[in-house]
């Protein structure tokens, strides 16, 4: 059963398109003629010019409110172009993403993976590591066998702890 969420909705792209495609050029049509407006209103129009010291009243703007509607126009005609083209936008946007992932990803693996391995393996072989020197030892060795030091404290009960426990694993005593 398919996800009606999901599908495509090729009818509702279509109308956002024409709608967006239409409004964008009207409201900005409608923009520009009440900025025309606005400022030719506010400019001296006919009059005497043989007299230069006379300057007839400016009558001020009638379609100043064309710059509102075409603001809105404007914005309903963008919003519906970016839905409309929406699935596109995040289908490039993740096509160009997704190499710098991948590369930071295999840039972060290569980096740690040789130490997640070898610790895997450590652990896998129940091998006792050394808290001085960071080598791999028996689990029964008390000394480490590569820098000579004490691996193991022994506590008065007579459980072996590591060389780095403060506390006894077995009673709790400090060590």
């Amino acid at each position: 059963m398919k996800n009606k969420y999901l599908q495509d909705h090729s009818r509702t792209k279509k109308i956002l398109k024409v709608i967006g495609f239409t409004a964008l050029p009207l409201g900005g049509i409608l923009g520009v003629v009440g900025l025309i407006d606005f400022f030719e209103g506010f400019s001296p129009s006919g009059g005497n010019f043989s007299n230069p010291y006379h300057f007839p009243e400016p009558e001020g703007p009638d379609l100043f409110y064309l710059i509102f509607i075409g603001m809105a126009l404007v914005f309903i005609g963008l919003a519906c172009l970016s839905y409309a083209y929406m699935g596109k936008v995040a289908r490039y946007t993740s096509s160009e993403m997704a190499p710098v992932v991948k590369d930071t990803a295999n840039y972060l693996i290569d980096g740690t993976k040789n130490e997640v391995a070898g610790l895997v393996s450590k652990i896998k072989n129940n091998l006792l590591i050394c808290p001085y020197c960071g080598d791999s030892n028996d689990l029964d060795s008390i000394y480490c066998d590569a820098c000579g030091n004490k691996i193991t404290k022994k506590c008065l009960c007579g459980q072996e702890n590591n060389a780095d426990s403060k506390y006894c694993k077995k009673c709790g005593r400090e060590l």
